[in-house]
């Protein structure tokens, strides 16, 4: 009964090495054209040299392949929350924080801000702040498996006091719109 305990231990063992190959271990991404279409040679071989990238490949669309571990792909998820976090802190507290802005929050997975603003102080050129929010959410749901045409960052302004929209915009609305103007 022992040996026949022992015998399945390691045939689930060999089981589990299998199912964990190397390729198991990695995630790959293929990153846009237009977000990597102007990367040079150099900034490519630069990005292969870094810690967890097992590969980089410019494609024929001019998209490039990257192929990270597991552990490089989520630190590099982290450190663009990190990010935002520091965006957060300028925009509420730095040199030129806007005054309106009185708490930000978002999502996970960046998809969503929401900011608390005292709509008495807000001012239309007040938006001009989170512009980085677009990009921000818009690059990590990227690096996050998101097809281009489904990112999408929902940034919206609510009055502080009765949760009221004073504005809000929409990064698919906006690059939509930025299509229709060049073609």
């Amino acid at each position: 009964m022992k040996r026949i305990l022992i015998i399945s231990l390691i045939f689930s063992l060999l089981l589990g090495l299998i199912a964990c190959s190397p390729a198991d271990e990695h995630v790959r991404l293929n990153l846009p054209a237009g977000l990597m279409g102007e990367a040079t040679d150099e900034e490519l071989e630069t990005m292969r040299q870094d810690e967890g990238v097992v590969e980089v490949t410019r494609l024929a669309d001019e998209s490039v392949e990257v192929v990270l571990t597991k552990e490089a792909h989520q630190t590099t998820l982290d450190e663009m929350k990190q990010g935002v976090e520091e965006m957060i802190d300028s925009i509420l507290s730095g040199q030129n924080a806007v005054t309106s802005f009185k708490e930000i929050d978002y999502s996970d997975d960046l998809s969503e801000f929401t900011i608390l603003a005292k709509k008495d102080e807000f001012s239309e050129w007040d938006t001009f702040g989170v512009i980085g929010f677009y990009m921000s959410g818009a690059i990590y749901q990227v690096f996050n498996g998101v097809a281009l045409d489904d990112v999408d960052v929902i940034v919206k302004v609510l009055d502080i006091d009765t949760s009221e929209e004073i504005s809000s915009g929409s990064y698919k609305e906006i690059r939509d719109a930025q299509l229709e103007g060049t073609e």
